[in-house]
């Protein structure tokens, strides 16, 4: 949780031998949590005056508290210093640790938030992250609690805990490496962020506004009027039922929102529930609450479940195209047009009599690539984050 990013890599000795091997190779010693932290005690003011902190559940980190109430004046409080580290008594089998930011520095917390001072030969990221490890806090918690869920972790109880460390200079090294790839993921993650809101921005722009039509971007050599055709004439509704158990099935739960993809393998969810037909190119649009935009243009054959329509191109239009044009602004406004009803659901007669504008196949065949190869570009750069 390093730079407060989430990530798949843990550190253990095992897991970071291969890593460090190269530079150092001494056993990690077996020590306790009390051989390295000194608790701080600064005396602060009271609970009406005192400018709090608190420590954020599941590694969220130390953060203002907002207050509710001012609280009692009998209450002592203790000042924190920037870079001590803190834990939340009451909240230790649900992970609130952290460090106090620079920002929070003389901020105050009572008993129930202790803060700890490092010695020097522990570095601080590196203690954070050892602690947070679920294989910790929860193991060494529950044993510390047994079977009293409110139970405090007091501070000789933590003291107490074991710790297995490297040098100091292999702490530094491991919190380097793993600094550089929560940089890598944050650059991953701010370029999704981007090609996201440039395919949101095309898809406003590469087809036209209502009631026009033409589009305020196009393709060279592409300038007539979009022809203005009802749904029902773009795309035929497929409704051939199947319960065979050697397709694969889609469900609603399997697609992730907005992205149009899979998040998870389903060539082994087979079974004999009844469900859609579709084969490969045909649109997946998930009728049920379309505020969630479920939707999926797959490349091979299955079974929809539930409340999806499937789309099938009709011989004025291309499949990609048609895929991108459920996906801009017109025809979500149409699908999510579901006003009074208590479970929201897309009315088929509604949208398959709306007018929706197309250009020429040709046109259409552009639009459609264009969209799929900015589609992959998103998909490989979230490979590319969910493999560092």
């Amino acid at each position: 949780m390093i730079l407060g990013i989430q990530r798949s890599v843990s550190i253990d000795q095992a897991g970071l031998r291969d890593v460090t091997a190269p530079f150092f190779s001494h056993a990690w010693e077996q020590r306790k949590v009390g051989d390295y932290l000194t608790e701080s005690r600064i005396a602060g003011s009271n609970g009406a005056t005192a400018r709090k902190l608190t420590v954020k559940l599941w590694g969220k980190g130390v953060v203002p508290k907002q207050e509710v109430y001012s609280g009692s004046t009998a209450t002592s409080y203790f000042v924190r210093r920037t870079g001590q580290f803190m834990y939340g008594k009451l909240d230790f089998l649900h992970q609130a640790f952290g460090i106090v930011p620079k920002e929070l520095n003389g901020y105050e917390s009572t008993q129930d938030s202790p803060a700890f001072n490092l010695s020097n030969d522990l570095n601080p990221v590196f203690f954070l992250e050892y602690v947070s490890r679920k294989s910790f806090y929860v193991y060494q918690g529950t044993i510390a609690s047994g079977s009293r869920k409110a139970k405090r972790i007091h501070t000789n109880t933590f003291f107490a805990m074991p710790l297995v460390l490297p040098s100091k200079k292999e702490q530094d090294r491991i919190v380097d490496l793993f600094i550089s790839i929560d940089n890598l993921i944050a650059l991953h993650q701010r370029k999704l962020s981007h090609l996201r809101e440039l395919k949101r921005g095309l898809l406003q722009k590469m087809f036209p506004k209502s009631g026009e039509d033409r589009p305020e971007v196009r393709f060279p050599g592409f300038a007539d009027a979009w022809e203005q055709r009802k749904l029902t004439e773009i795309v035929n509704r497929v409704n051939k039922s199947s319960n065979s158990d050697v397709l694969p099935k889609v469900e609603f739960e399997d697609i992730v929102s907005e992205e149009g993809r899979l998040n998870k393998d389903i060539s082994s969810k087979l079974d004999s529930r009844k469900g859609t037909l579709f084969k490969s190119e045909n649109i997946l649009y998930g009728k049920l609450r379309p505020y969630l935009k479920n939707w999926l243009f797959p490349d091979f054959e299955g079974v929809a479940l539930g409340d999806f329509w499937v789309f099938e191109a009709t011989d004025v239009s291309v499949p990609s195209f048609d895929y991108y044009l459920i996906q801009s602004d017109d025809y979500q406004i149409v699908a999510n047009d579901t006003s009074g009803t208590k479970m929201p659901r897309s009315d088929w007669k509604n949208v398959s009599s709306t007018d929706f504008a197309i250009p020429s196949k040709d046109e259409q065949k552009q639009i459609g690539a264009f969209f799929k190869q900015l589609d992959d570009t998103i998909t490989l750069h979230q490979r590319k984050q969910l493999n560092i």
